[in-house]
């Protein structure tokens, strides 16, 4: 086929009009060296990258291997619009979330369900604007001056958040509930300090304690129960971002307790087991009589599940100390829940544990460590009541009374912690309190004088709109209480607040549609590996077809074009550097040797074929004269050329539905798309259908009198226009957005089902499919800087590619559905 030869650098594009003739043209030969002048042949250029070969598979494929990698790339999914020059302002529609700044890097869209069409408006850069389309769980990733800008299409069951003012670090936190009216899924999530979520996952029940832990680690437990582990199957996940590997945490003594995972700093886990233990004696309590309770089993374990060291609660804490005990249903059995630990806490001096009881409202120091030993099942050192009885249980520990508290106690808390002074911080739900409201607060402990005496809290007292919440929350206390994080639990406006020491808001999030959060922890950029967050965000992502390109040879100076007649036949064309005709075939076996079948095609014009039967072949050129040429193979050879006229500026596409059948499209010299047709044993057309375009079209049929044509718009987009037996729909032209930098070819697979191929904006191919409506763009891998040809073969598809390298490459693609 000649030396290779490739152009690096084609003409620039242009958007002016020529007259609209396509007129029947002087009967040339393709073969003729005669050309017009080039004021009489414009064609758009393309942004040509000559770098690489197109046999790179799969660029920023998701990992599924565990090996770690020091960043991530970006998904394959993600649509990329690069810009010229710095971005100094953004806006679309639909409206992102938070609003644009240039220190900004991450926001959020609230998405439907399939197909969003996003408009983008910029400034500072080229292009001013961008449509494109996204599904849920997509990317946008807008890149200016080697910074990226990342827009998330949310899931449209996502909840609704409202933001206010600004934070430091990730935010994790999840609704537990649907929203009131049933719109939203739980979901995990980690915001950033924008309230932008960078990564979530929905989790079936409620995600119960999202945590960040080492090595880029997202943990939480869904919630399964009455509020505490009754399915001994269920663990907390522990998903590793950058190796997207998940492993799980069981309390060795099961089930699991949703409550609590406390990543100790000798790698294990303080985790929590809502055993029932069956009671010697029935207990009655507020009318009922109970023969079980649920107890509740702190453990340490380590990270391959070895139990370590337990303690059992109702070894301890006496059932007359209980204040709000619930009934509960476990495995068919009703028992009372009578101690619901919610949170395990570790003394960094001492090894000892911190345990907050909700149905008995106290907080317990357990002995864990005695003489550098684990002691097993240990004593507790001290009780801190809250609005419970004062009654020591059979330890008869110390009972630490409250001082100087403004609402009087606490009741019903959750998140007891050791802050760096050896104070004790917890959220005080105040659930069952006619006074006060629920708050954050902090106590300083005095076992000597055996009190716990009240610091600080926000809301600060007297609370001006006090509201209880009925269960859940947390607070924690950061930068030595310079920077505080409550999480509200089950209470109208659930969400999180963060204040300074003076209680002066920082930054908050509320649920406006009825959703509640169990906890909120807060951890430094650095703990979590922005990349792989926004890597690994919403799955499940759209699955993508992986392609294995393979080498057929040659050095082509145009896009190929593909037709099948059979199972076991595909035959392949394109343009050579002695700008013939060139041929090769797949014969079921093996792929035979390139032939010349001569003609002389205009200057990066390419082939177009079509099959309407077995051993039959139609191959359409643009020739030097700019008439559309046509050659055809039979049983008995090939045969033509002959001259079809027409006044072309693109290659040709061609189609047929039947025996005796043929559709082509090509772009007239008034860049509009015009229709030429063989039927009944004869040519006729042409026939304008409008539209805009300086690249070729593309043409497929799904079955008699449909057919759809395809065409690169002057904006660089994907236009549509088809034909139902009726007439033409194509007034205007249906837009499919895009960023394309080659024409398009389609295929059809079968009927109600048609796929566009083109290059995408890096030049990459990628597919667009249909199924009852639209769907979203699909990245196929490789690289070229022509038009790909595509083809339906052995029940899916096969694509073909001009390499960067000048060859042509090919590989089987899955079908779409």
């Amino acid at each position: 086929m000649g030396a290779p030869a490739p152009p690096c650098a084609r003409p620039a594009r242009r958007l002016a009009f020529s007259p609209p003739v396509p007129a029947v043209g002087a009967m040339h030969s393709p073969a003729s060296t005669s050309t017009p002048p080039p004021a009489a042949r414009r064609r758009r250029g393309r942004r040509a990258a000559c770098i690489g070969v197109a046999a790179l598979l799969g660029w920023g494929l998701m990992l599924s291997t565990p090996t770690r990698l020091a960043q991530a790339a970006v998904p394959n999914d993600a649509v990329v619009v690069n810009l010229s020059g710095s971005l100094t302002a953004m806006s679309s529609a639909p409206a992102f979330s938070p609003a644009f700044s240039v220190a900004n890097t991450d926001y959020a869209i609230y998405c439907k369900s399939g197909v969003n069409i996003i408009t983008l408006t910029f400034g500072g850069v080229q292009p001013a604007n961008a449509t494109v389309s996204l599904g849920e769980n997509q990317a946008l990733v807008v890149a200016s001056r080697g910074r990226q800008y990342w827009i998330r299409c949310l899931p449209h069951d996502f909840p609704v958040l409202h933001v206010a003012g600004s934070g430091s670090g990730y935010y994790l936190t999840g609704n537990l509930n649907p929203s009131t009216a049933g719109t939203s899924s739980p979901y995990a999530m980690v915001l950033n300090g924008s309230g932008a979520p960078v990564w979530y996952r929905k989790v079936t029940g409620g995600p119960v304690n999202v945590e960040a832990l080492a090595n880029d680690t997202v943990a939480w437990m869904p919630l399964n129960g009455p509020g505490i582990g009754v399915d001994a199957s269920i663990g907390y996940e522990l998903y590793q971002l950058d190796t997207q590997t998940t492993t799980t945490v069981f309390a060795p003594l099961k089930p699991t307790d949703p409550h609590e995972l406390f990543p100790m700093a000798n790698g294990d886990y303080m985790v929590i087991g809502s055993q029932v233990t069956q009671l010697s004696t029935p207990f009655d309590y507020a009318g009922t009589t109970y023969s079980a309770i649920v107890d509740c089993v702190v453990q340490e374990v380590t990270s391959r599940g070895t139990l370590m060291w337990s303690w059992q609660a109702s070894h301890h804490v006496a059932l007359s100390e209980v204040v709000h005990g619930a009934g509960v249903a476990v495995n068919g059995q009703q028992a009372l829940d009578a101690f619901h630990c919610n949170s395990v806490d570790v003394d960094a001096g001492t090894g000892n544990v911190l345990v907050s009881m909700r149905s008995v409202s106290a907080v317990y120091f357990i002995r864990r460590i005695s003489n550098g030993t684990l002691d097993q099942d240990g004593p507790i050192l001290w009780k801190m009541r809250g609005c419970g009885n004062g009654n020591a249980g059979p330890d008869a520990e110390p009972v630490l009374s409250l001082q100087s508290d403004p609402e009087g106690c606490f009741d019903a808390q959750h998140d007891a912690r050791f802050q760096p002074n050896g104070d004790v911080s917890l959220y005080d739900d105040h659930s069952y309190q006619s006074g006060g409201g629920a708050r954050g607060v902090e106590y300083s402990i005095d076992t000597q004088h055996g009190t716990a005496t009240w610091q600080w809290q926000y809301p600060p007292s007297p609370q001006s709109s006090p509201v209880n919440a009925g269960a859940t929350g947390s607070f924690r206390r950061y930068a030595g209480g310079a920077d505080n994080l409550i999480g509200w639990g089950v209470r109208t406006g659930s969400g999180f607040t963060e204040v300074d020491q003076n209680g002066s808001v920082l930054f908050s999030m509320t649920f406006p549609n009825g959703e509640v959060d169990y906890r909120v922890v807060k951890t430094p950029l650095s703990s979590l590996n922005l990349g792989w967050l926004r890597a690994t965000a919403g799955p499940p992502r759209p699955v993508f077809p992986t392609v294995a390109w393979q080498s057929l040879d040659g050095v082509l100076t145009s896009k190929p074009a593909v037709a099948a007649w059979s199972p076991n036949r595909l035959d392949a064309f394109g343009r050579g550097t002695d700008a013939q005709l060139w041929h090769r075939w797949w014969d079921g076996t093996s792929w035979q040797g390139w032939e010349s079948l001569g003609g002389q095609l205009y200057p990066g014009t390419g082939p177009a074929v079509a099959a309407w039967g077995p051993g039959r072949l139609d191959v359409f050129v643009d020739g030097t004269d700019q008439q559309l040429w046509h050659l055809w193979y039979d049983s008995a050879g090939w045969h033509g050329w002959e001259a079809l006229g027409g006044g072309l500026t693109s290659g040709p596409a061609a189609s047929s539905w039947g025996a005796g059948r043929l559709d082509i499209v090509v772009a007239g010299t008034d860049e509009a798309v015009w229709h030429k047709w063989f039927d009944a044993g004869r040519w006729n057309g042409w026939e304008s259908l409008g539209g805009q375009t300086n690249t070729d079209p593309a043409i497929a049929s799904w079955g008699a009198h449909r057919v759809d044509v395809f065409v690169e718009g002057i904006d660089e987009q994907l236009q549509h226009n088809f034909y139902d037996g009726i007439g033409w729909h194509g007034t205007p032209w249906e837009d499919l957005l895009g960023n394309l930098t080659s024409g398009p070819s389609a295929a059809s697979i079968r009927p109600n089902l048609v796929d566009a191929v083109a290059a995408g904006s890096g030049g990459e191919p990628e597919r667009l499919p249909f199924n009852a409506g639209w769907q979203i763009w699909q990245p196929l891998s490789g690289q070229t800087a022509q038009a790909p040809s595509v083809v339906p073969f052995s029940g899916g598809e096969d694509v073909f590619a001009t390499g960067t390298d000048s060859a042509l490459w090919f590989g089987a693609v899955s079908p779409a559905f």
